[in-house]
């Protein structure tokens, strides 16, 4: 089964370069470029239903703070991956939705697993 990823650029040589490696991959990685300068950025997003969403951190053309706020609300469950191009590393961000009635509940998500139990 493929797995589609989004690639949130408006076509750097980076963000080129990332899509050709990935596609080496054909048979696991479905890879879509998605413009976050266009208005509707979000919903091309939404209609693809990526696992992963990259984001060229060498655009220019967009904010990123903006653009990691409007992510991470609009989908909740999906990792975001930032990609730079003069470091090796890459930043992954996921987040997921918990339920929250008290002040416990809050507690527990930032504890660890094992000193949770108050």
């Amino acid at each position: 089964m493929r797995t589609r990823v989004v690639i949130l650029s408006g076509h750097s040589l980076f963000a080129e370069g990332i899509a050709s490696r990935l596609q080496q991959y054909a048979e696991q990685v479905e890879v879509v470029f998605v413009d976050p300068g266009q208005e509707d950025y979000l919903d091309q997003v939404a209609d693809l239903k990526p696992s992963t969403v990259f984001i060229d951190a060498q655009d220019t053309k967009t904010n990123q703070c903006c653009l990691l706020c409007e992510l991470l609300i609009a989908f909740p469950d999906i990792a975001l991956v930032r990609l730079t191009v003069d470091q090796k590393d890459v930043q992954v961000i996921t987040s997921q939705k918990q339920c929250f009635g008290e002040v416990q509940d809050l507690i527990e998500i930032l504890l660890p697993p094992e000193t949770s139990s108050i």
